[in-house]
């Protein structure tokens, strides 16, 4: 028996925040560089799902700090594994993280 579909489940638009969109570009910045494959494919996946969860949980009055640590602790994890292999100039990609991080803080 199939599960009934929730009120209201999927006609209200989400808007993406700034983790997710953060995720977003770093994705177009790795297809520019030609290094996104299925491997990195799956990592953007799972950043996206952490990145709304962060954006999710930095607008719930009743989160706790661990669970934003241990989602972040993830999260970073997975953009490491997404570093390119080259070197940008001026440390654009540290920059990336710095932004990430604070958003991350600022939760």
């Amino acid at each position: 028996m199939a599960a009934d579909k929730l009120p209201g489940f999927g006609s209200m638009p989400r808007r993406r925040a700034r983790n997710e969109r953060a995720v977003d570009d770093l994705a177009k910045h790795l297809r520019q560089l030609q290094q996104f494959g299925p491997v990195e494919a799956a990592f953007v996946s799972l950043a996206r799902t952490t990145a709304a969860s962060l954006d999710r949980l930095e607008h719930d009055g009743d989160r706790s700090e661990h669970v934003v640590g241990s989602v972040a602790r993830v999260h970073l994890q997975a953009l490491d594994a997404l570093r390119p292999n080259v070197t940008t100039a001026g440390d654009t990609f540290d920059r990336l993280i710095d932004e990430l991080s604070t958003a991350v803080r600022d939760a």
